[in-house]
């Protein structure tokens, strides 16, 4: 096993909101699954900063048994050893990776509970997201991380 260059140092849900379809709105297809959609934002707080902030929120819509959403974020680094033109692309695939696995478990664990049973969401991967730009933020904002 090889460490990854990419650590989460902290992780937490900000909020969630899941709801079990009513009988009368469910699918006709036994194993409806629900529509994934995701939004990611992610900052850091300089030009050449190797901490990264990311926020994932993810919404199940369509015909599934349940819909909502969920939201997380998670607080990054970066090896000193990594080329900094790959830092950005690196902390938003993997660490969006990273987040959308947590959110995964969290979502099959609240539904598990509910009345249709557990949903788990197929695997994802962000890498259509690689060159969309970093926000950088204020230096002197507070960090949570």
């Amino acid at each position: 096993m090889i460490q990854s260059p990419l650590q989460l140092n902290r992780y937490f849900v900000t909020g969630i909101e899941l709801h079990a379809r009513p009988p009368e709105e469910l699918s006709d297809q036994e194993d409806a699954t629900p529509f994934i959609e995701t939004e990611i934002q992610v900052s850091k707080y300089s030009s050449e900063s190797r901490d990264y902030q990311i926020q994932l929120e993810v919404r199940l819509t369509g015909q599934g048994p349940y819909f909502g959403r969920l939201s997380i974020v998670g607080f990054f680094e970066i090896a000193e050893d990594i080329d900094k033109d790959r830092c950005d692309a690196l902390a938003r695939v993997n660490g969006a990776a990273v987040l959308f696995g947590a959110a995964r478990e969290v979502i099959a664990n609240s539904t598990s509970r509910g009345p249709w049973g557990e949903v788990v969401m197929p695997l994802a991967t962000f890498i259509d997201e690689k060159d969309e730009p970093v926000e950088v933020l204020n230096q002197d904002a507070p960090s949570i991380g």
